[in-house]
C-alpha cells in the first residue's frame, strides 16, 4: 500500500511540474553579418620574392563591431602547415614560399563571440631562381650570393631576400649536389663554417655545425660533394674525410671522419659506382679510394705510368677529362716542375698516362683551374690572362687577354655531374669572373671545337657585382 500510495504522489508531481510556465528569454536576436570583397581577382599569379599589395573592403550589418584581421598562405593541394603574412586589412609584404599552388586566406574574427568569415583568394607563385649562374660576391663579413639566369638577368641579394639577414661571413665556395631521389643542395663553405640552402627558394637550412651529428673538434671546411649517381655524400673538414650514404634514410648528417693516416686534398675525384671515390692524399702523396664507409690506398699493377700508392709529388688541380679520365696537375716538390697525370678510373690499371709540363707561361702562379670534360685541355688563369694547356702537346697557349689592370678572380666550366643532369652546353661554356676598376664582372665564353673561345672573345659581360670569389652553375630541378 505504501508502495502505490509513493507511485501516486511521484505522478502528480511532474503533472504539476508540467503545469508551470516557462518564463525564459527566447526572443530572436539579429546578428552581425560581414561581406568581404577585394578589387584583386580571386585568382592571382605572382613570382617568387615578388612583393605582393593586397587590401579587402568589409562591409557590417551591423557597424561597430570590434574585428582581429589575419593573412595566411597555405598549399592548395593537402593543406598543411600555413605562413602568416599579415594582420591587417592589407597586407604589403614579400612572396618568400616556395613555387607551386596556394591559398591565400584572409580571416576577420569577432573578438567578442570568436566568430569568424573568410575569403580565399588562389595563388600561383613561380620560381625565379631555378636555373643560372650562382655568383659568390664581395669578401669578409660583405658577402652576397647573385644569380644570372638564361634570360641575362640578374638576381640580386637572393640569400638575404630569402632569409632577411646577411650571408655567413668569409665564403669561397658554392656548391650545388643532386641526390639520387630527385633532392638538390645548395651550400655556401666559408672559412670558419657554412651554410646550407633550400634549392628553390635559398632559405636557410643548417648552419655548418649542424651539418654533422657531432660537431668536429676543429672547424675548417675544404670541400663538399656527392658521387656522380647522388647515393653518398663527402664532406672534406680539416683533410679528414666524413661519410654519409644517402640511402640509410632520416637525419641526412656526417658522422665522425673515417680512420687512417691521411690529410686530404680539396680537389676530390667523384666516382659513378656506389659510394666509390678517389682522393688525394696530401700527407703521403698518394691516392686513396673509399668504399664502404672505408679508406685504402690504391695500387698500381706493374706496367703503370706512375705509381698510385708514392706519387711522390703535389697535386696543384685534379678535374675531370674525357670517358672516364682525370687529370691531375702535378708540381715537383721542390722545383717549379709541372706534370699530368691522367686516371682512367674504368680500368684496372687506373695510372694510366703520364705528361710532362713542358712549355707553360706562368703556371707557376696559377691559382684557378678548369679541366675540360672534351678534350685533354686544363685551363688556367693568371692575373689578366687565361691559357688553355694542351696536355699531349706538353704546353700551353694564351687564349684571352682581359684590359690591363684587371684582375681575374674565379673561374668555372659549365660541366654537368653525373648521370642526373645534363646541359645542351656541356662542357661549351666557361665563365670568369673579374675584378677590374673595383667592379666585380662575370665574363661568359663559348668554347670551340679546338678548345679556344669562339671569336676569340666573350659572348656575355654581366657588370655590378662586387668582387667575384666563386661561379657555380644551378640546374633547373
Amino acid at each position: 500500500m505504501t508502495r502505490q500510495l509513493y507511485n501516486c504522489l511521484c505522478l502528480l508531481l511532474i503533472v504539476l511540474t508540467g503545469c508551470f510556465k516557462d518564463k525564459g528569454n527566447y526572443d530572436l536576436h539579429p546578428i552581425n553579418e560581414l561581406a568581404i570583397s577585394s578589387t584583386t581577382p580571386d585568382s592571382i599569379q605572382v613570382n617568387q620574392f615578388d612583393r605582393i599589395k593586397m587590401e579587402v573592403a568589409i562591409t557590417q550589418t551591423m557597424p561597430g563591431s570590434d574585428y582581429s584581421y589575419r593573412w595566411t598562405v597555405f598549399p592548395y593541394v593537402n593543406g598543411g602547415s600555413n605562413d602568416t603574412l599579415g594582420f591587417g586589412m592589407a597586407i604589403d609584404t614579400i612572396v618568400k614560399v616556395n613555387p607551386g599552388d596556394y591559398v591565400l586566406l584572409f580571416t576577420a574574427t569577432e573578438k567578442k563571440t570568436g566568430i569568424s568569415t573568410f575569403k580565399k583568394f588562389f595563388m600561383r607563385v613561380s620560381g625565379i631562381y631555378s636555373e643560372g649562374w650562382i655568383v659568390l660576391e664581395g669578401e669578409g663579413d660583405d658577402q652576397e650570393l647573385s644569380l644570372i639566369r638564361p634570360d641575362a638577368s640578374v638576381m640580386r641579394n637572393i640569400y638575404q631576400t630569402a632569409n632577411g639577414e646577411k650571408l655567413p661571413a668569409n665564403g669561397f665556395r658554392v656548391r650545388v649536389l643532386n641526390v639520387y631521389t630527385g633532392i638538390q643542395d645548395i651550400f655556401l663553405i666559408c672559412k670558419d663554417g657554412g651554410v646550407s640552402m633550400d634549392y628553390v627558394s635559398f632559405k636557410k637550412q643548417l648552419d655548418y655545425r649542424n651539418w654533422f651529428f657531432s660537431t668536429p673538434d676543429t672547424i675548417a671546411p675544404n670541400n663538399i660533394f656527392y658521387n656522380k649517381l647522388g647515393v653518398a655524400g663527402f664532406l672534406i673538414n680539416n683533410g679528414k674525410v666524413h661519410y654519409l650514404p644517402f640511402g640509410s634514410g632520416g637525419t641526412r648528417r656526417y658522422g665522425a671522419p673515417l680512420e687512417g693516416d691521411y690529410v686530404i686534398s680539396p680537389h676530390v675525384l667523384p666516382m659513378m659506382n656506389n659510394d666509390f671515390s678517389i682522393f688525394y692524399d696530401t700527407k703521403n702523396q698518394r691516392f686513396l679510394s673509399h668504399t664502404a664507409g672505408k679508406i685504402t690506398p690504391l695500387v698500381s699493377p706493374a706496367g703503370s705510368a706512375f705509381d698510385l700508392a708514392n706519387v711522390g709529388k703535389t697535386l696543384v688541380y685534379a678535374g675531370e677529362s674525357n670517358n672516364d679520365y682525370h687529370n691531375c696537375l702535378f708540381k715537383d716538390n721542390n722545383a717549379d716542375k709541372f706534370y699530368v697525370y691522367r686516371l682512367n678510373t674504368a680500368a684496372t690499371n687506373m695510372a694510366a698516362e703520364k705528361y710532362d709540363v713542358v712549355d707553360a707561361p706562368e703556371i707557376k702562379d696559377a691559382k684557378l683551374f678548369a679541366s675540360s670534360g672534351i678534350y685533354l685541355q686544363i685551363y688556367y688563369a693568371v692575373g689578366n690572362k687565361v691559357y688553355l694547356l694542351d696536355i699531349p702537346a706538353q704546353k700551353a697557349r694564351l687564349v684571352y687577354t682581359f684590359p690591363g689592370g684587371t684582375q681575374i678572380t674565379a673561374m668555372r666550366l659549365k660541366m654537368a655531374q653525373g648521370l642526373l643532369i645534363s646541359y645542351p652546353d656541356n662542357n661549351r661554356t666557361i665563365t670568369v669572373g673579374t675584378l677590374e676598376n673595383n667592379e666585380g664582372k662575370v665574363y661568359s665564353f663559348s668554347i670551340s671545337n679546338t678548345g679556344d673561345f669562339v671569336n676569340n672573345t666573350y659572348t656575355k659581360v654581366y657588370t655590378g657585382f662586387k668582387k667575384v670569389m666563386d661561379l657555380e652553375y644551378k640546374n633547373r630541378k
